[in-house]
């Protein structure tokens, strides 16, 4: 057994070695009620200790360790581990990190992430192979305001060497603060930004609120227009627009023709990814986004690949297996179709997706906010 000196704390005063608190041997299994109580207590009375080193205590340490596993709630953990700044906690809070995109939970779970070191975890989750934890981790790195974050993400905006998925999370991220606007401002301005990511540039800077930004931003960007041949407002106003889910279903079903690609609950083709339990995995922005500018996220095992053929014709279409012998693409009128080794002349993947980008010159911007509306009620049952 170990001992270790609780303070108490009346009105501000520091009444030392006021009481003895046994410490039971690390190894006690979490769920013993008096292990559980004191590891409780020796953390209440670490928090009120200012510059305590708990790495001088390893009992104590283990202690915090085991109370801060105990939470359920992630804004306690978040709360614990950013008091006691272990590094031992910062697999934990990347993944609130990831999780939370998007609150003010997950905002503060990333910055304190980088804080911990983890803009390396961060930079794996981006670099690696699936676009979905891609596009959530540079979500999250543009809610982390601090410069060593921006010095990775600004570059990527205009790296050709990343995909375009990338480029566009990566700008977005940036454009999330308004030094990152003046960054963003200064690439348009020097025209080094490339075609598919003017349209992410240009809503954050057509919808800042700077109006010096916003204004200087009108020499170099125009939004689409929609049906009603009027410009569409910025993603900043389009997400305000309240629309209605039962008028976005029926759109979705017939004039927009989203169910030819997609299906929901069974209805539709397969062509795209299922949408339905997209609600639970997209925010409204992200939403738009993917309507508007829909080659800027591609989802993973949803690329397009483009095959050309000995004979001269091409072909594309989404990849649905590939052999030694042959390939199998499925087109985006859902046809699938084989192709043999030998008539292939060359096949790459395309950072252009199967889905229109000028399918919102079909709807008004009302219309696109029903559409939206329909697609966020679509939640994991």
């Amino acid at each position: 057994m170990k001992k270790c000196v609780l303070f108490f704390w009346l009105g501000g005063t520091v009444l030392a070695a006021a009481w003895i608190i046994a410490i039971s041997d690390p190894g006690v299994a979490q769920g013993n009620d008096a292990q559980v109580n004191k590891d409780r207590l020796i953390v209440e009375t670490l928090l009120r200790l200012k510059g305590y080193d708990l790495n001088s205590n390893p009992t104590a340490k283990a202690a915090v360790l085991r109370h801060v596993g105990r939470q359920r709630d992630q804004v306690e953990y978040v709360t614990l581990a950013r008091h006691f700044k272990l590094v031992e906690l910062a697999p934990k809070v990347v993944a609130i990190a990831m999780e939370r995109v998007g609150t003010t939970e997950g905002a503060e779970a990333a910055t304190l992430a980088v804080e911990l070191g983890q803009l390396k975890e961060f930079r794996r989750l981006v670099e690696g192979k699936s676009t979905e934890k891609a596009a959530r981790a540079l979500m999250a790195l543009g809610y982390v305001d601090r410069p060593e974050v921006r010095s990775y993400l600004e570059p990527l905006v205009t790296d050709p060497t990343v995909s375009r998925a990338i480029r566009n999370g990566a700008a977005r991220a940036v454009g999330r603060s308004r030094v990152g606007e003046k960054s963003l401002l200064e690439l348009a301005r020097g025209g080094k930004l490339s075609d598919d990511v003017k349209f992410a540039v240009g809503n954050i800077l057509l919808g800042s609120t700077d109006a010096g930004i916003s204004r200087e931003a009108r020499q170099y960007f125009e939004l689409p227009s929609g049906a009603d041949a009027k410009p569409l407002p910025p993603l900043t106003e389009l997400v305000k627009i309240k629309g209605a889910a039962e008028s976005g279903r029926k759109l979705f079903e017939t004039t927009a023709s989203c169910a030819k690609c997609h299906k929901v609950r069974g209805k539709g083709k397969d062509v795209g990814p299922d949408l339905s339990e997209i609600g639970s995995k997209l925010s409204r922005e992200a939403l738009f986004v993917s309507i508007l500018d829909p080659s800027a996220g591609i989802s993973h095992n949803y690329e397009t690949y483009l095959i050309e053929l000995v004979n001269g014709n091409v072909l594309s279409g989404v990849l649905v297996s590939q052999t030694d012998q042959a390939v199998v693409l499925k087109t985006k009128e859902a046809i699938v179709k084989r192709v043999d080794r030998n008539e292939i002349e060359l096949m790459r993947k395309s950072e252009t997706s199967l889905m229109p980008a000028d399918l919102v010159k079909t709807m008004t911007k009302s219309q696109l906010a029903d559409i939206v509306a329909y697609l966020g009620s679509l939640r994991k049952q």
